[in-house]
């Protein structure tokens, strides 16, 4: 008799084998930093070399769930605004630089202001795990793409204020990021909810605000999707953006941290741009590139040997 996990697994991999490829019509507002690659490819409906593993999918659908939940409580607390009938979430379409971008918004929550104005906001929810996430989060330092990709939506609706909602799906930990819309620019700013101790037994909580900022424009990423346009329609590859080996010198070792050299040292890693490991076209992408997968034997002694004592203060200097 099989194991359940077995085949919850095979159910998976069986539903994603049977997904027909999607026919592409417009960019996405989440793709503001997609590899131009990747997306040319998916407008190609080119099958993917790398698909996502099924504890991948998983994640993935973990993740959903989680977010649908917030989105369930919002409205039982009465103050979800409810997407238009027969939608599941908020259908955001706009053309910005000549081309078509579109979105599903998580929600629009109702809210009112010091001076008792009632106002419609955008919430975009991601959820994360990991403490690398979460180390960047406390330090003020929310992905940048997604803080874009809610802008893109508060541009398209016309609004000055947007909320970034992140959640830890192990930890349930949750941090908001208030996007305000400049003339040219966006910021954001973040107040993040914590416990008062680690004590679970303490139920006494308070907020803690916090605020930093990141200044960023919409025009590059408009220009990102124009670009990749121009590719598309002449059916041009264009060039990889980022790299999934760096270069093997003493310069750029100095810039990884301890434990990626580690594992690069023992063959458990490349050091590279986290988009190409993770990239549903890596082995088409390298293989078009000329790279081999992996370190070669030369590339592997080399960098042992200019790491040599990399945990060291004096290596680092």
């Amino acid at each position: 008799m099989k194991y359940l996990i077995t085949r919850f697994r095979e159910y998976i991999e069986e539903q994603e084998k049977n997904r027909e490829a999607y026919e592409k019509t417009s960019y996405w507002a989440s793709e503001n930093n997609t590899c131009a690659r990747q997306i040319f490819w998916k407008w190609k409906k080119e099958k993917q070399t790398n698909p996502p593993s099924v504890t991948g999918l998983q994640i993935m659908r973990t993740g959903r769930k989680v977010e649908e939940q917030i989105v369930e409580d919002w409205n039982k607390m009465g103050i979800l605004v409810s997407p238009p009938e027969g939608q599941d979430q908020h259908y955001i379409e706009t053309e910005r630089f000549g081309v078509r971008i579109t979105g599903k918004l998580d929600a629009i929550i109702k809210e009112t202001t010091e001076d008792g104005k009632e106002i419609e906001t955008p919430v975009e929810i991601k959820s994360y795990y990991g403490d690398y996430q979460e180390y960047r989060l406390f330090d003020l330092q929310p992905n940048e793409s997604y803080a874009k990709q809610l802008a893109i939506y508060m541009d398209a609706l016309n609004k000055d204020r947007g909320i970034l909602y992140m959640v830890n799906r192990g930890s349930g930990r949750q941090f908001q990021f208030i996007v305000t819309r400049k003339p040219k620019k966006y910021k954001i700013e973040v107040a993040t909810y914590v416990r008062e101790d680690d004590n679970p037994d303490n139920e006494t909580e308070r907020l803690e605000f916090k605020v930093g900022f990141l200044e960023f424009t919409l025009e590059d990423a408009y220009n990102h999707f124009a670009e990749v346009d121009k590719y598309v329609k002449a059916n041009k590859l264009p060039s990889a953006q980022f790299q999934y080996k760096y270069p093997i010198t003493l310069q750029s070792l100095k810039l990884r941290k301890n434990n990626a050299i580690s594992k690069a040292r023992t063959g458990k890693a490349v050091l590279g741009d986290w988009q190409c490991k993770y990239c549903s076209y890596k082995a088409k992408c390298l293989k078009e590139q000329e790279i081999e997968l992996g370190y070669s034997k030369e590339e592997q002694q080399l960098l042992i040997e200019l790491t040599k004592g990399y945990t060291t203060k004096q290596w680092r200097e």
